[in-house]
């Protein structure tokens, strides 16, 4: 059984709840929009046969505070990923961000680089630099707009019926609890701020390592999350990775998406020990 530790990290008029599981080097997990520490409960055991694996929830979600202080950007975002690292006294994580979370990740890389050894951004929802730009825009700008008429359940139900999958779409009761507690915040607070975020690719190319990784069902589906992948890693001058499964397998694949995330981490860390 791997170490797990829980703490919490209080910075900018919050409590960050965050947890770390297992030993070796440090492997930070940020979440997209809806998401927080439990969406990767899944795969962490796997994850945590080789690596220190820390997760958190952001500010204002499930078990950290801080909605009276969130301004909606990615700024804050970004030291909030800091203060939960220094409490958690990791040392130059690989971070994988996933959807919006790697919009908070490439703010975090480019901000603090010297904190990072090296960066895995899947399936961002940075759709700014699409050519069908505005009209991605407007497609979340509908959700949010759906929260407000109908309420959180319902515009989060727009979203996962729009995600690509290959398996029956279920909306877990404790996700349920979490929309109907947090979503309203999400959609009003953090979903636009992700998607119209632009990274600040000069900074990134120069001075993180940085990898791109992109499903094989979300490839073939043509989802906005899939279409990035290619103009960020032209912009970004990175490679691809191809992994199996789609947008949310770490949730329901676990048992292919785990190992997968395992190696591509282990193939930008050069601080696994040699027996490992």
């Amino acid at each position: 059984m791997s170490p797990v530790y829980t703490g919490c990290a209080e910075t900018e008029g919050a409590k960050l709840y965050y947890e770390t599981h297992g030993d070796g080097p440090d492997l930070l997990l940020i979440a997209g929009a809806g998401g927080t520490a439990a969406s990767f409960a899944a795969i962490v055991p796997a994850l945590a046969e080789e690596f220190r694996v820390i997760t958190y929830d952001r500010r204002g979600l499930n078990r950290s505070t801080g909605q009276g202080s969130r301004d909606g950007g990615l700024e804050q975002q970004a030291a909030d990923v800091s203060a939960v690292l220094e409490a958690a006294g990791a040392d130059r994580p690989v971070v994988f961000g996933t959807c919006g979370g790697a919009s908070i990740a490439f703010e975090f890389c480019a901000r603090y680089p010297d904190r990072v050894e090296a960066l895995l951004a899947h399936e961002p929802i940075t759709v700014r630099v699409l050519d069908d730009a505005a009209e991605q825009l407007a497609f979340f700008q509908d959700m949010c707009e759906l929260n407000r008429a109908d309420g959180p359940v319902a515009a989060m139900r727009a979203w996962m019926e729009y995600m690509g999958r290959d398996f029956a779409l279920k909306i877990r009761p404790t996700f349920l609890e979490r929309t109907q507690a947090d979503g309203d915040f999400v959609f009003r607070h953090d979903l636009m701020a992700m998607v119209s975020y632009l990274p600040d690719f000069d900074a990134l190319r120069t001075r993180v390592r940085i990898r791109l990784a992109l499903g094989d069902g979300s490839r073939a589906g043509g989802y906005n999350y899939a279409r990035t992948v290619p103009p960020l890693a032209q912009l970004l001058d990175c490679e691809v990775a191809s992994i199996p499964g789609h947008h949310t397998s770490y949730i329901y694949r676990p048992e292919i998406f785990g190992p997968a995330l395992a190696a591509q981490a282990r193939a930008m860390t050069t601080r696994l020990s040699p027996e490992r």
